[in-house]
C-alpha cells in the first residue's frame, strides 16, 4: 500500500469523523507528493526491467536477493517499492508467496 493510498483513507476517516480541515490537510500533502516524488512504475515496466535483470545473471535460478540487487542497480525505490517489487515477482511465479 503506497503512501498515497494511507492519505485518501486518513482523509476519507476524517471526513467521515467531520473532520474537514485534517482531510483537507491529508489530501493536500498527497498531492504535493505526487508532484515530488517521481512517477511509480508500471506492471508493465516493472516486468520488463526484471526479464532484463534475469536474463543478465549468469544463474539459471537467481536468489531474490541477487534479483532486487540487480533490480535496484537499474530502478530507483521510490519508483517501484520493494513491495511492489515482491508482488510482481510472485505474480510472476518467481518468489513464493508466503
Amino acid at each position: 500500500m503506497s503512501i498515497f493510498s494511507f492519505q485518501h483513507d486518513a482523509a476519507s476517516q476524517y471526513d467521515k469523523a467531520n473532520r474537514r480541515e485534517l482531510a483537507d490537510k491529508e489530501r493536500l500533502e498527497a498531492k504535493i507528493l505526487q508532484k515530488l516524488l517521481p512517477p511509480a512504475l508500471t506492471d508493465s515496466q516493472i516486468d520488463e526491467t526484471l526479464n532484463k535483470v534475469i536474463a543478465s545473471l549468469p544463474i539459471s535460478q537467481p536468489s531474490l536477493g541477487q534479483i532486487f540487487k540487480s533490480f535496484y542497480a537499474l530502478v530507483d525505490k521510490s519508483e517501484c517499492p520493494p513491495d511492489a517489487l515482491k508482488r510482481r515477482l510472485q505474480e510472476l511465479g518467481l518468489a513464493s508467496t508466503s
